[in-house]
């Protein structure tokens, strides 16, 4: 995702306001298709093989991540961009930890639906 961010260093003195032609109604969708399409091959480039719910998700997390590091970029000052890397790898992290404290919370639900259940068949509920 940093390269190609990196591809934008020529251009970014113009992409504010190529972002602000792309965020308009009738450009809308084939931008959003044009990020879609992006961040499927950032996934599959980067191994990714999953084929349950975590396809979108992860599809859809990267497309926010690279759209607001994207964003930061046009104010980003600092030499190499090492703000707009900071800002992206934050990002990445805070989707990492988000996903964990999901997994976390579906093992848990997951455990006491299964103990209320056998709590009530101990009980000679039929479920």
């Amino acid at each position: 995702m940093w390269a190609r961010l990196l591809a934008n260093k020529d251009i970014i003195h113009k992409w504010q306001e190529a972002l602000a032609i792309m965020a308009q109604p009738s450009y809308a969708p084939a931008c959003a298709r044009e990020l879609a399409l992006l961040s499927d091959e950032i996934c599959y480039l980067a191994g990714d093989e999953s084929v349950d719910f975590s396809w979108y998700t992860e599809r859809v997390s990267l497309s926010m991540i690279y759209s607001t590091s994207e964003l930061f970029m046009t104010k980003d000052r600092s030499p190499g961009y090492f703000d707009t890397l900071n800002f992206m790898l934050r990002r990445l992290e805070e989707t990492r930890a988000l996903g964990g404290l999901v997994d976390s919370i579906s093992t848990w639900a997951k455990f006491s639906m299964n103990s209320s259940v056998n709590l009530l068949r101990s009980r000679g509920m039929t479920l």
